[in-house]
């Protein structure tokens, strides 16, 4: 069993948060106070990521990392909690929701839902995503003082760029240098997608906003999604949407998150 970092915060049910890939469990820290008030949240660095150290032999794949999450949470006490991620983290709860280790799973700009193999331009972006920091190095901090270039390095990732302090930001940067499975679990999602949905029998919300350039169309395909999951376009979301709007990103994952009962 892999122990992850994780923090542990809030009362109700259970809720494990999950992030993107070069991620870290903080990413979550806007969102967090706006959950804790109604749901236990367990946010979690997977394996590789964040202070999480990464094991040998360790399965970087989202079904990989799904089976690892679903082992930590029931070595902690948690059975079924409710699964919310972004991005590679979206995917690692469509995961855990096929193998029916989840209550509910809402997918914040999940991957995963490409048709056949990942578009060029994504594997682009979160290439350059990655690399910029560690390319600028001592740079970046000085070009990060100017509000308009500030903005325009993180465009791509955020959909209110103006509203991402520049702390976090810095410290997001210098988490995706550190990230010693980026290689490795960019390497394990070449080439494979998220499929047999279908069967997953607990409330499903994916959301994408109007403003994700990482995620286009070409990354929003339904067909391997069962029938009653609700689909959601939040206005002015980027990719990674929890500085644009942290009370409507909690929002959506408290009702995605709440007893609901499918239709047959």
């Amino acid at each position: 069993m892999t122990e992850l970092a994780h923090t542990r915060v809030g009362t109700g049910e259970p809720l494990v948060l999950l992030h993107g890939i070069g991620s870290r469990k903080e990413v979550w820290a806007p969102v967090i106070e706006h959950l804790a008030a109604h749901r236990e949240v367990i946010a979690v660095d997977l394996p590789g990521f964040g202070v999480t150290p990464l094991p040998p032999g360790q399965d970087l794949t989202a079904v990989g990392l799904a089976e690892t999450v679903t082992e930590f949470c029931a070595s902690i006490g948690v059975v079924r909690p409710h699964v919310a991620g972004n991005s590679l983290g979206g995917w690692v709860s469509l995961e855990m929701a096929r193998a029916g280790s989840v209550a509910s799973m809402t997918g914040i700009s999940p991957a995963g839902l490409w048709r056949g193999r990942v578009p060029r331009y994504t594997k682009w972006q979160v290439r350059g995503i990655h690399d910029m920091p560690a390319k600028l190095g001592p740079v970046m901090g000085p070009l990060t003082l100017n509000p308009p270039l500030r903005m325009a390095l993180t465009a791509n990732v955020f959909g209110r760029p103006w509203r991402t302090p520049r702390r976090a930001l810095l410290d997001d940067a210098a988490a995706m240098v550190a990230a010693v499975a980026f290689e490795p679990t960019l390497a394990a999602a070449s080439g494979k997608r998220f499929t047999g949905g279908m069967v997953i029998d607990v409330p499903v919300t994916i959301a994408f906003g109007t403003r994700d350039v990482i995620l286009g169309p070409g990354c929003r395909v339904r067909d391997e999604l069962p029938a009653h999951t609700r689909w959601l376009n939040p206005r002015g979301w980027g990719h990674m949407p929890v500085w644009d709007d942290p009370r409507g990103v909690a929002r959506v994952i408290l009702d995605g998150s709440a007893p609901a009962v499918i239709a047959a």
